[in-house]
């Protein structure tokens, strides 16, 4: 287990960050919109005067606002998942960074300031592996956190018996950080992505399928959708505007979440794994 240059904990953690804030942003408008449909809906048949629109056109329109709705809730599942599993990525990878700080720091022979250092990033590790059963986030890697948490309590009592001046006891501690290092290596980090990736296409192909029967289905015809707006009757426009209403919602659920900006999870994960002096 060691630190590399290939992976920018600091950068990833920025990353993640936005991502989550983008996932709660997207929850928000997902919400706002679901409202406005459902309130369009609602407003259906709710005036006399609707009855003398075309039945035919009244069920177009509650087809096309079912279509959106079902998008939307496909889209605020990935969302909310999403949010979960980026509070385990910001948290582990504020464990990385520490972890880059603790090398720097014991290869100077700063004992005191590496066990300081350590006693963050265990709080950190343990936190990433009580969050490691989110939604979408594989055994596997709960597995590995597990493992994790061993090897930093095998490095704490390292720097303990280096503090000590213990060379047996240093010794037994480093034979045992190796062997939690090739415990950890052992993982297949892109098995693991994939499996993640797998857990959110069902999702994203659901959210697509209902953009596009909701862009297909007939809309109002221009003079019936003049006469939904004018004073006193249901604002209908949600549902007449084309896939583009829930476009802040398009790009979160058409990507890979491999593919988002927690693209830097297998990075961080391969630097986890990768053998190397500790």
């Amino acid at each position: 287990m060691n630190s590399s240059a290939a992976f920018d904990s600091a950068q990833a953690l920025t990353l993640v960050d936005k991502s989550i804030a983008n996932s709660q942003l997207a929850m928000n408008t997902i919400n706002r919109d679901d409202a406005s449909l459902r309130t369009a809906a609602n407003n259906l048949n709710a005036l006399p005067w609707l009855t003398l629109l075309g039945r035919g056109s009244l069920d177009g329109v509650a087809t096309r606002i079912a279509h959106a709705r079902k998008a939307l809730a496909a889209a605020r599942a990935i969302a909310s998942d999403e949010m979960l599993d980026g509070r385990f990525w910001s948290v582990l990878y504020g464990g990385l960074a520490d972890f880059t700080t603790l090398n720097t720091q014991s290869s100077a022979g700063d004992v005191a300031g590496a066990r300081s250092t350590l006693v963050k990033m265990k709080a950190e590790i343990d936190q990433a592996a009580q969050l490691s059963g989110a939604p979408g986030l594989p055994a596997d890697l709960h597995d590995l956190m597990a493992d994790i948490q061993t090897f930093v309590g095998d490095y704490g009592n390292k720097l303990d018996a280096q503090a000590a001046g213990d060379d047996v006891a240093e010794s037994t501690a480093e034979t045992n950080v190796d062997t939690d290092v090739t415990e950890i290596g052992k993982y297949d980090i892109d098995k693991i992505g994939g499996e993640i990736d797998s857990f959110y296409k069902p999702m994203i192909d659901r959210f697509n399928s209902e953009i596009a029967a909701y862009a297909n289905q007939t809309s109002w015809p221009a003079r019936r959708t003049t006469r939904m707006t004018r004073a006193g009757s249901p604002n209908l426009e949600t549902a007449n505007q084309p896939a583009a209403r829930i476009n802040t919602t398009t790009m979160l659920c058409n990507q890979s979440p491999t593919k988002s900006p927690m693209i830097w999870r297998a990075a961080a994960l391969r630097n986890l794994t990768r053998p190397g002096a500790a």
